[in-house]
């Protein structure tokens, strides 16, 4: 079977919330393949031209000529404020 081990770069959100779900679901998939996460502190593209990384999910922002970007998912935030808070009258 494969055995590889993969490096990711993705924000502190996505591994908090989506890291878990992927490795288990490549673990089902392909149980020699490893996962390595790195932080991504920015957008510079280097890491991946260089070869030290092998995938990056984060927003749109990492740009050069050979990195092919794809669409993986829409994100939805919201925001909790106390009631009176000037931000939820029409004035803020």
């Amino acid at each position: 079977g494969l055995e590889l081990t993969f490096t990711i770069r993705a924000s502190e959100a996505f591994l908090e919330f989506l890291a878990g779900p992927v490795v288990n679901a490549v673990t089902r998939a392909a149980p020699r393949v490893r996962l390595r996460f790195a932080p991504k502190p920015d957008k510079d593209a280097r890491p991946l031209r260089e070869g030290l990384i092998d995938l990056e999910i984060g927003l749109l922002g990492t740009s050069a000529p050979e990195i092919r970007t794809q669409f993986l998912f829409h994100d939805k935030y919201v925001g909790v404020a106390r009631a009176g808070h000037p931000l939820l009258t029409d004035a803020g």
